[in-house]
């Protein structure tokens, strides 16, 4: 039922459209309100490069993925008349039928003119009225339909999962995620739906297998099997606020979440009196319930945040605690009982010290780094856990520098394959690494589904959980979203990162396809590129890197598809331009472009010039004085002997040759040694030392500084027993498999096979 209602759903509103759950097609409407064409395609084209190239009665249009762009100056003629497209596939005769069921042709003069298999199998169709892609992708993300907001999802060390309503419905789910059973208000299991009435925010299970619920104005609930058959059902011990102050009850009130520590006291946390304390398994009512807030305030006066959303525990004794009024960080076994202990606040606004991150929820991934979303101000990422209560560096991806859909961040989970994954009110994300550099630096988020999450439910405020077969699971406002985390980001990155180039000239605006060399004209030194992944099967945004690397050490990461470069250095220098595949992951789509600047500085080379000139007409002057004194025969001229002495310039240019080399050899082992420090150790400017190289060598430095990298890399692959790793860092590559590439780039062999032949 839900299946119909999305595709009625995305037929309405032009977006994409599921056939059934057999073909795994979705199919995409070019037309002019979705950024695409009004006219009638009659004949379609993929180039060599991955282009599609469309043939219209308004002219030629090519289409990259992501913009259609228009030739006025290609002349197309119309079809013969009485042309008519006829499916000769049992896949085109599905989607003409399709096309009758779905009402796309809306009257008798359109129908379907022409029809395109890509490389990637996907089936471009033209229409009188329009263009639509056939994706034959599987579509990776799925609905469960329910009539409520699921809030809480858990998975049990048996396997068993558990789901949580807003309307109070507590169940279990089978492995298709559909309720099975579901629980009563006095424990037992009912096969029909029964509402309990407890608005459970999460579930902690216990050591001995019992589970700690959080139900919000309902306090806490104890669920202890009643025998070894968890199908018997549960006894439920309610634990409730009953106004008690000063170390009661009263901090469980409106109960937001639980944790256990390793003392197995259970820490609770409100949305109304903070951070509360159960200080046994078997707990004595009220006394072995402590109120922190409470606690701290009649013992030295502090006063704590009072709405706490959740904790995160990094160490064994350090937790940070999320709150409306920011990030916190605590040690638990410093709070004993009646005692006091350390909490301190984190990541205060810099640009409003009086404003707060309101912290929703936490993260700690693989490699240490600390995610908080937040409830307006997107995500925070810290590069490392904040030790004795000091926040470390942190960076801030949010909806104003165009990488969340939304500031909202309601959940974070991490797959097994160490991806994070954060769901927005409006959407969800993926944060991707660029392992190839500093990965803390480069992290980005890349945003998932965004054509078609218009057709979901709003994200419930509820927890993400990976479940133990890799799939992840996320609430909603009508039902449940889950997908298979491992499976996106495995398609072959196959598809190269297509650039058009423009530049303004006084007399003109000059576009063009770039290729491995761009030139500029004189006195020009900015340039705008259009990027696009020729991907169209793409299920996020496309997250490119680049720098020019004779001038940026740092490379700038952007999900916006144009680069704009400016004062680019005269002379040559190296454009490099990396992208993420159509899954959002970094898998070595990349592409380098050699820059050429003429330089309308001429005053240094006229400089000379003249110079060379003055000295010419010094010594002539003063060889024609001697000549009068002395007799020409008997006396040479002074020119001669200054002359013979001068260097010629194939010696000037060996002795170049030789301390350049002998620069690099000496700090081959630094990976931080480029082109800069090359031209400061040679007394050069940088564009002078590019010149000169170029001159000298026909490379750019980079390529000779590399070159000289593998020469000593092969000297210790034939002669060392050295890994290829510690070779790698020794002739100065801080990533062995980016040496690797270098390495076959420049042999045509790699590491491995250079070190086989070093016995033959």
């Amino acid at each position: 039922m839900m299946m119909k209602r999305i595709v009625v759903i995305c037929f309405l509103i032009s977006l994409i459209i599921p056939i059934d759950a057999q073909t795994n097609l979705w199919i995409q409407l070019y037309d002019r309100n979705t950024g695409g064409l009004n006219e009638t395609v009659y004949a379609l084209k993929q180039d060599d490069r991955g282009l599609i190239w469309i043939t219209t009665y308004g002219g030629l249009y090519s289409y990259d993925g992501q913009r259609f762009v228009h030739h006025p100056d290609s002349t197309v003629k119309p079809p013969m008349a009485g042309y008519h497209w006829r499916p000769n596939t049992a896949f085109e005769n599905k989607l003409a039928e399709l096309a009758q069921k779905e009402n796309w042709l809306r009257n008798g003069k359109e129908r379907i003119l022409c029809s395109m298999e890509d490389r990637d199998g996907n089936l471009w169709m033209g229409f009188t009225n329009g263009l639509r892609l056939c994706r034959k992708q599987e579509h990776p993300f799925h609905i469960s339909d329910f009539d409520e907001e699921v809030l809480c999802l858990f998975q049990s060390s048996n396997g068993e999962i558990w789901m949580t309503t807003r309307e109070g419905s507590v169940c279990l789910l089978d492995r298709w995620l559909k309720p099975t059973v579901w629980l009563t208000r006095t424990g037992e299991w009912s096969s029909t739906k029964t509402n309990s009435r407890y608005v459970v925010m999460s579930i902690t299970e216990t050591p001995d297998g019992s589970l700690w619920l959080a139900a919000r104005h309902e306090g806490l609930l104890r669920l202890k099997k009643r025998d070894t058959d968890m199908m018997r059902g549960f006894y439920i011990q309610q634990i409730k606020d009953e106004g008690d102050t000063d170390g009661g009850l009263h901090a469980l009130n409106n109960v937001y979440s639980t944790c256990l520590d390793n003392n197995n006291r259970l820490w609770t946390a409100s949305l109304n009196t903070g951070v509360g304390i159960i200080m046994d398994t078997e707990p004595k009512i009220p006394a072995d319930v402590i109120n922190l807030n409470a606690l701290q305030k009649r013992v030295n006066g502090q006063k704590l945040p009072e709405r706490i959303r959740c904790f995160l525990p990094l160490f064994s004794d350090e937790w940070l605690v999320a709150s409306d009024n920011g990030l916190f960080y605590m040690k638990p076994s410093t709070w004993k009982n009646k005692e006091t202990g350390v909490f301190k606040q984190l990541l205060t606004n810099k640009a409003d010290t009086s404003k707060n991150y309101s912290a929703q929820c936490l993260l700690c991934d693989h490699d240490g780094y600390i995610y908080v979303g937040t409830s307006g101000d997107g995500l925070i990422i810290l590069n490392k856990a904040p030790e004795a209560g000091k926040a470390s560096e942190a960076r801030f991806l949010s909806k104003e520098n165009g990488v969340l859909s939304s500031n909202v961040v309601y959940a974070l989970a991490q797959d097994k394959k160490h991806g994070v994954w954060g769901f927005c009110d409006k959407g969800l994300f993926r944060i991707t690494s660029d392992k190839v550099n500093k990965p803390f630096h480069h992290l980005y988020a890349s945003s998932y589904g965004e054509e078609y999450s218009a057709v979901w439910p709003a994200m419930s405020i509820g927890n993400a959980l990976l479940l133990k077969d890799g799939r992840i699971i996320k609430g909603t406002r009508k039902g449940l979203l889950w997908f298979q985390a491992d499976s996106l980001g495995q398609r072959p990155s196959r598809h190269n990162i297509f650039i058009e180039a423009r530049y303004n000239s006084a007399d003109r605006d000059t576009a063009f396809v770039a290729g491995d060399t761009i030139m500029l004209p004189k006195g020009l030194k900015d340039l705008t590129l259009y990027c696009s992944v020729l991907d169209y099967n793409r299920l996020s945004n496309v997250v490119y890197a680049y720098r020019i690397a004779d001038k940026d050490s740092a490379w700038t990461y952007t999900t916006n598809p144009v680069i704009d470069l400016r004062d680019i250095p005269s002379g040559y220098s190296t454009l490099e331009i990396r992208a993420t595949n159509g899954d959002g992951v970094w898998s070595g789509n990349e592409k380098v472009i050699t820059l050429h600047v003429k330089s309308d500085d001429n005053w240094a080379l006229s400089l000379v010039i003249i110079l060379m000139a003055v000295i010419a007409v010094m010594f002539y002057l003063l060889a024609k004085k001697h000549s009068k004194k002395d007799d020409a025969d008997s006396t040479p001229n002074v020119l001669e002997p200054i002359l013979d002495n001068l260097p010629t310039k194939e010696a000037v240019d060996e002795l170049f040759r030789a301390t350049v080399r002998k620069n690099i050899v000496e700090n081959i082992g630094d990976a931080e040694y480029g082109p800069e420090r090359l031209a400061k150790d040679m007394g050069m400017s940088k564009n002078m030392l590019t010149s000169k190289i170029k001159s000298v060598y026909g490379i750019l430095p980079v390529e000779l500084m590399n070159r000289v990298r593998v020469q000593a890399a092969t000297e210790l692959l034939t002669q060392t027993e050295l890994t290829i790793s510690e070779i790698a860092y020794r002739v100065g590559f801080n990533d062995p498999k980016y040496f690797s590439r270098v390495y076959k780039k420049m042999t045509d062999i790699s590491p491995t096979e250079a070190r086989s032949k070093r016995s033959i």
